[in-house]
C-alpha cells in the first residue's frame, strides 16, 4: 500500500512538472511573438514597379468581388468603371508609380463603389500639401494661415491655384471622395491642399 501511494504521488508530481513545462513553453513562444513588434518596421518603398502595381490592383479587384457589399448593387457598371480605371492607371504608369500616388489612385478606384465608408483620415498624406488652410464660405474659398488669419487681407479669397480656376481643382478633389462626401466643403478642403496629387 505504501508503494501505491508513493507511486501515485510521483505520478502526480510528474504531471504537475509536465503542465509547468508546457506553460513555460507557451509563455516563451508568446514572448518571442510579441518581440517581433519591437523590430523596426520595414520602410515602405517609395516606388512600385508596374508588375507590383498590377498584382495589387488585381488582388484588390478580387477582394472587392468577394467581400464588397456595395459592388453587387450595380455590379456590371461598377466593374466596368473599375476596369477602365485600372487600364488607365496602367497606361499612365507603364514602368513604375510613386507609392503615395498609387494609394490615392486606389482611393479613387474604391470610390466607384459609392461606399460611404471609403475615405481617408485628416492626417493621411499623399505627397506635399499647401501650407495653408482652405475654408469654404458661400461660393468662395478663404485662404488662412496657421493662426487662422487670412493669408492676404486685401484678397482673402482665392480664385485660382497656379493659374488654374478653383472649380477645376474642386472637380479633381471630388474624384477622391466617396458618395455625398464629394459635396462636403470640409472634405474638399482637405484634398484641395494636395495640389501635387490633383495635377
Amino acid at each position: 500500500m505504501k508503494m501505491t501511494s508513493s507511486s501515485g504521488t510521483a505520478n502526480g508530481q510528474h504531471a504537475v512538472e509536465a503542465i509547468l513545462a508546457v506553460l513555460v513553453l507557451v509563455i516563451t513562444l508568446s514572448a518571442m511573438r510579441l518581440s517581433l513588434f519591437l523590430l523596426p518596421e520595414a520602410p515602405r518603398p517609395e516606388m512600385l514597379t508596374a508588375r507590383e502595381m498590377r498584382q495589387d490592383l488585381y488582388q484588390l479587384k478580387a477582394e472587392l468581388q468577394s467581400h464588397s457589399a456595395f459592388l453587387p448593387l450595380d455590379e456590371l457598371a461598377k466593374t466596368e468603371k473599375i476596369d477602365n480605371l485600372i487600364k488607365a492607371l496602367q497606361n499612365r504608369y507603364p514602368s513604375q508609380i510613386p507609392s503615395q500616388v498609387f494609394g490615392a489612385e486606389v482611393l479613387k478606384l474604391l470610390n466607384q463603389l459609392d461606399d460611404p465608408g471609403v475615405g481617408t483620415e485628416d492626417h493621411s498624406q499623399f505627397g506635399k500639401v499647401l501650407p495653408l488652410e482652405l475654408r469654404a464660405i458661400d461660393d468662395g474659398w478663404l485662404a488662412l494661415d496657421e493662426s487662422k488669419s487670412p493669408v492676404d487681407l486685401d484678397y482673402p479669397f482665392i480664385t485660382h491655384i497656379d493659374g488654374i480656376p478653383i472649380n477645376r481643382w474642386q472637380e479633381a478633389a471630388q474624384s477622391f471622395l466617396p458618395g455625398n462626401s464629394k459635396f462636403s466643403h470640409s472634405d474638399q478642403g482637405l484634398w484641395l491642399k494636395r495640389t501635387e496629387l490633383l495635377r
